[in-house]
C-alpha cells in the first residue's frame, strides 16, 4: 500500500502481537516481581517457603539473571536470522519460558524440607531453581528480539504508522507489567511463592495460544525463515536495485562521518549503562525497602471499603507473622536434633503434592484468622518460650551452670542498657517542661513512661523507649542542640553494653554448638532473632487490633502504569516540540534521563532517614515519588535507545551494534546486582549520614552515579549533535 492510499488502521496483526507480548510481560514481571522475595524469605510455614538466603547472595542472582536475559536475544536472533525466522522462535521462546516457570515451581516440590536451600542442604532443589532460571534466559533470547521484528515487518517501508504501531505495542509489554504484581506477586506473597511462578506460566501460555491458535490468520507472512536469492533467483528492475543498494552500503568503506556517529553509540551506550544500575534497583534492593521499610498499612476506613473476597489480597499484621515466621524456623531447626543422620523421614509423594494444595491453604488461613488474634499469641508465646527452654539448655551440668551465669551477664546488660535509655527519657522530659512550647511531645514522653512503669523486662523496657524516640514529633525535638547534648553521651555506653551481650551470645552458641551439631550457630542466632521479633512485636502490637498490609510487590506496578499514563504524554511532548524546532536531541534525551533516574534515588534518601527513625515505617509517597521520576527518566533513554542504533550505525555492522546495546544493558544488570549486594543491605557504604541514616548513603551513591554521568552526557550533547551528521 503506497503512503498515499494508507489506512489510518493498523494491521489486525499488531494486536496479535500485542496480546502475545502482554502475556510474556505478565509472565517476566510476575517472576520478577517475587523472585528476590523468595531468595530471602526465611519463612518456614507451609504458605511462603524460601530459600533462605542473604539479601547480598540474592541481589547478585538478580543481578545475574536480569544481565544474561539480555545477552540471551543475541544468540536468539541469530538463530532467527540465520536459520529459523521469526515465529518459530517465538513459539520456542514462549514454550521455553512457560517450562522455566513451572520448573521454579517445581523447586517446592523437590525440595527435601529444609529451612534453608544451598548448594549443601538441598542439591536437587537448587538445581531445579537453576534449570527454571536457565530456561527462562534461553526463552528470552528467542522470543524478545523476534516478536519486535515481527512488529516491524507489519508495515511496509516508509509507513508513517511504524512509530504509532511501535508505541502501540510497547503500551501491551507495560500493562503485562502494569497486572503481574498485583496478581501473581500477591498470590506469592501471600500464599506461596510457588503459586506465583505457576501463574506466570499460565500467562505465558495464555500467550502462546494468543500467537498460535487465534492470531496466524492475522500474521500469515511474517517472521518467514530466511531465503537467500542465488544467481539464477528472477529479480524485477525494482528488486534489482534495492538489491544493489543494500549490497554497496554492506560493502562500501567507512568513512569519518561513519566513525563519528559510531562515537556517539559508544557513548549513548555508556550513558545506557550508568541509566539502568540505578533504574534496575528496582526489582532488588527497592523490593526489599518496599517490604522491610515501608509503611504499607491500610486504614480501617480503606479495609472496610474492601469487599470481603479482596481482602484476601491484604497481608495480616506483619509484625506478628515475622515473629511467628522466626520462631518456625527455630522450630524447623531444632527438628533436625532430634532426628540422627540417616534418620529422618523423606517426604512422601503425597506430602509434596500437598504443598501445591492451593484450596486447603486458602481454608487454613481462613480457620487460622477465625481464632481471635489475642489467643494466637497466646499460643505461639507459648510454643516460643519452650523452645527457648529446651535449646537453651545443656545435658552437662558444668555447661549448664556456665550458660546460665552468662544468661546473666545478658540480663545485667539489658538491665544497664534500658537503664540508660530511662534516664535518657527523663532529661528530655526535664528539657521539654523547661522549654514549655512543645505539649504534645510532652504528652508522648509521659504516654511512654506510663507504659514501661509496669514491664520488668529490661529489652521490652528499651525497645519501648527507642520505639517512641522515632516519633517524628519527638525526632524534631532530639534534633534541637540541647537534646543533643544530653541524650548524645550515651550512646557510647549503650554501644559498649551491647557489644559485649554479642560477645557473650557468642560464648553461649559456642557452649552449644558441639551439642547442638552443625546447625547449633543457626539455632542460636534464630533464637536471638525469635527474641528480637517479639520485643517489636510486643512494643507495637495495640490490644484487640490486627492491621492489614498490602503486599510490598504492588510497588512493582507502579513503573508499568507511569509509562501507561506517561507514555501518550511524552510523545505529544516531543512531537509538539519538534513541529517548533526545538525537539532535544538524543543524547540530551539521554542526559536528561540519567539526571530525573538520579532525582528519583535523591528522593529515597529523606525516606531511608524516615525508615530508620520509625523502625521501617517509611511513608509509602517516598517510593511513589521514585518510580515517577524513574518511569519519567525511562521514557527519555528506553524507547529512542533502539531507533538510535538502527539509524546511526553503518549498515554493514548494524548487528553488531545492535549486540552492543544489549551487552550495555546486560553489564548495567550484572552491575545492579553487585551494587545492591555490597551496599544495598546498608553495609559497606558510609558517605554522609552514616548509620543513622540506614539506606541513605546508598540511596546518595546511587544518585550521584548517574547523575555525574548525565551532566557530562549533558555537556557533550553539542558535540555529540554534530557528530551524528544529520540524523536526529
Amino acid at each position: 500500500m503506497n503512503n498515499g492510499t494508507q489506512s489510518v488502521r493498523h494491521p489486525a496483526g499488531l494486536w496479535v502481537l500485542f496480546t502475545t507480548e502482554m502475556w510474556e510481560r505478565f509472565s517476566f514481571y510476575t517472576m520478577r516481581a517475587i523472585l528476590v522475595l523468595y531468595l530471602v524469605d526465611i519463612s518456614t510455614s507451609e504458605k511462603t517457603p524460601g530459600f533462605g538466603w542473604s539479601e547480598a547472595d540474592a541481589y547478585k542472582l538478580y543481578g545475574w539473571y536480569t544481565g544474561l536475559v539480555y545477552i540471551a536475544p543475541l544468540l536468539g536472533g541469530l538463530v532467527a536470522d540465520r536459520f529459523l525466522g521469526q515465529r518459530v522462535c517465538v513459539i520456542i521462546g514462549a514454550v521455553l519460558m512457560a517450562l522455566g516457570e513451572f520448573c521454579l515451581a517445581a523447586t517446592e516440590f523437590v525440595r527435601s524440607g529444609n529451612v534453608d536451600i544451598n548448594l549443601h542442604s538441598d542439591l536437587p532443589a537448587l538445581l531445579t531453581f537453576y534449570a527454571g532460571l536457565g530456561l527462562m534466559v534461553l526463552g528470552n533470547g528467542f522470543f524478545k528480539p523476534c516478536i519486535s521484528v515481527m512488529v516491524g515487518q507489519l508495515y511496509a517501508p516508509g509507513d508513517r504508522r511504524r512509530d504509532a504501531g511501535f508505541t502501540i505495542f510497547y503500551m501491551g509489554i507495560n500493562i503485562g507489567a502494569f497486572m503481574s504484581p498485583l496478581l501473581g506477586g500477591t498470590i506469592g506473597e501471600i500464599y506461596g511463592y510457588q503459586y506465583g511462578f505457576i501463574i506466570a506460566g499460565l500467562g505465558m501460555i495464555c500467550g502462546l495460544i494468543s500467537f498460535t491458535m487465534f492470531g496466524q490468520k492475522h500474521i500469515k507472512g511474517l517472521g518467514k525463515p530466511p531465503v537467500k536469492h542465488g544467481p539464477h533467483d528472477q529479480m524485477t528492475a525494482e528488486e534489482r536495485e534495492t538489491h544493489a543498494k543494500e549490497v554497496h552500503e554492506q560493502q562500501r568503506p567507512l568513512v569519518k562521518q561513519d566513525w563519528d556517529r559510531i562515537f556517539v553509540i559508544l557513548v549513548l551506550c555508556v550513558s545506557c549503562i550508568a541509566f539502568w544500575v540505578t533504574f534496575e534497583q528496582a526489582g532488588s534492593s527497592l523490593n526489599i525497602f518496599a517490604k522491610a521499610n515501608t509503611n504499607r498499612e491500610i486504614s480501617p476506613a480503606v479495609h472496610n471499603m474492601v469487599p470481603g473476597v479482596l481482602r484476601k489480597a491484604f497481608l495480616t499484621n506483619e509484625d506478628f507473622v515475622a515473629y511467628k515466621d522466626k520462631v518456625q524456623r527455630v522450630q524447623k531447626l531444632t527438628e533436625k536434633l532430634e532426628h540422627h543422620a540417616g534418620e529422618t523421614k523423606p517426604a512422601t509423594f503425597a506430602d509434596r503434592l500437598e504443598r501445591f494444595n492451593f484450596y486447603g491453604k486458602f481454608n487454613a488461613e481462613e480457620k487460622e484468622e477465625d481464632k481471635p488474634i489475642e489467643v494466637q499469641i497466646t499460643e505461639l508465646k507459648q510454643f516460643a518460650a519452650g523452645l527457648k527452654q529446651k535449646l537453651r539448655t545443656s545435658k552437662y551440668e558444668d555447661v549448664q551452670k556456665a550458660i546460665t551465669t552468662l544468661e546473666e551477664a545478658v540480663k545485667a546488660d539489658d538491665k544497664a542498657v534500658a537503664g540508660i535509655l530511662t534516664t535518657e527519657l527523663t532529661e528530655l522530659e526535664t528539657i521539654l517542661n523547661a522549654d514549655g512550647n512543645n505539649p504534645e511531645a510532652v504528652e508522648m514522653v509521659n504516654a511512654v513512661k506510663k507504659d514501661i512503669a509496669g514491664m520488668t523486662d529490661s529489652n521490652l523496657i528499651a525497645e519501648a523507649i527507642r520505639e517512641a524516640k522515632k516519633n517524628p514529633v519527638l525526632v524534631k525535638v532530639m534534633a534541637g542542640k540541647a537534646y543533643t547534648a544530653a541524650g548524645g553521651k550515651s550512646k557510647e555506653e549503650i554501644a559498649s553494653h551491647e557489644q559485649r551481650r554479642d560477645n557473650i551470645r557468642h560464648a553461649i552458641t559456642a557452649l552449644l554448638a558441639s551439642e547442638q551439631g552443625a546447625d547449633g550457630v543457626s539455632i542460636q542466632d534464630g533464637l536471638v532473632a525469635m527474641e528480637q521479633a517479639e520485643r517489636i512485636f510486643d512494643v507495637r502490637y495495640v490490644p484487640g487490633t490486627n492491621p492489614q498490609t498490602f503486599p510490598a510487590t504492588w510497588y512493582q506496578s507502579v513503573n508499568a502504569c507511569g509509562i501507561v499514563i506517561f507514555a501518550p504524554m511524552f510523545a505529544f511532548l516531543w512531537g509538539f516540540l519538534a513541529h517548533r524546532g526545538i525537539e532535544p536531541s538524543t543524547p540530551t534525551k539521554f542526559a536528561l534521563g540519567l539526571i530525573l533516574v538520579s532525582v528519583s534515588f535523591i528522593v529515597m534518601i529523606p525516606g531511608a532517614i524516615e525508615a530508620k527513625m520509625t523502625g521501617g515505617k517509611a511513608a509509602a509517597y517516598w517510593l511513589l515519588l521514585c518510580y515517577l521520576f524513574a518511569t519519567w527518566g525511562e521514557l527519555c533513554v528506553s524507547p529512542v535507545g533502539l531507533s538510535m542504533i538502527t539509524k546511526l550505525a553503518p549498515a554493514r555492522y548494524c548487528s553488531i551494534f545492535m549486540g552492543i546495546w544489549f551487552l550495555s544493558s546486560s553489564v548495567a544488570y550484572i552491575l545492579a546486582g553487585y551494587a545492591a549486594s555490597y551496599f544495598g543491605t546498608g553495609e559497606g557504604v558510609n558517605l554522609f549520614f552514616g548509620k543513622d541514616g540506614g539506606l541513605a548513603d546508598f540511596f546518595l551513591l546511587m544518585a550521584l552515579f548517574p547523575m555525574l554521568i548525565g551532566l557530562i552526557a549533558l555537556s557533550l550533547a553539542p558535540t555529540l549533535k554534530k557528530m551524528m551528521h544529520g540524523v536526529h
